[in-house]
């Protein structure tokens, strides 16, 4: 939501905005003890083995996981997205607390609104952001689609070095959201 124009009126544009960026920079981040054990368990070796080198501290943090700046053996320069630990589970906690909102709602009558299946779309959307197999599947088909196009660039997957919970690419650099809208 902090980068979707347009959810406000025009009065409450500069409020929400400084707000909504106060609330990225701000974003958790995972200890580097964390994350080696995610990437561990997730890829079957430690993280010295995987990379030649591995900036331990994270250059994007989000609610899900965070990036870091690495190395592989070959040389190439690589953005490691790793989710925070327990992630996975804290949302489908939070996805079973939404069901059972769902359902006193029903009782009240919401069910004429099909309040259970907008609730499934919903909880199906959350599941696919944490399902980075899925979001490499979908980069090779972007890559696929834009093939060619001089405007469009998709990172490359790094196969090898991602899992469901652990996400791989070439490192592409570029202007900050902040530095684009400006």
């Amino acid at each position: 939501a902090s980068y979707v124009d347009g959810l406000l009126p025009e009065e409450h544009r500069d409020t929400y905005e400084s707000a909504m960026k106060h609330l990225r920079s701000a974003a958790p981040r995972s200890s580097p003890a964390e994350v080696r054990k995610v990437i561990q368990e997730e890829l079957g070796a430690p993280v010295d083995e995987l990379f030649a080198s591995f900036d331990e501290h994270a250059f994007a943090s989000a609610s899900i996981g965070q990036v870091h700046r690495a190395t592989l053996p070959d040389g190439r320069v690589v953005a490691v997205k790793v989710q925070h630990p327990g992630i996975q589970k804290a949302i489908e906690s939070d996805l079973t607390n939404a069901g059972l909102l769902e359902s006193m709602a029903a009782i009240g009558g919401a069910r004429r609104f099909n309040s259970k299946n907008v609730l499934e779309g919903i909880k199906q959307r959350f599941r696919e952001e944490l399902d980075y197999e899925l979001e490499a599947r979908r980069m090779k088909h972007f890559a696929r689609v834009h093939e060619g196009d001089p405007q469009v660039r998709v990172t490359r997957l790094v196969r090898e070095r991602s899992s469901r919970s652990v996400l791989t690419t070439e490192l592409v650099t570029g202007k900050t959201f902040d530095e684009a809208c400006a």
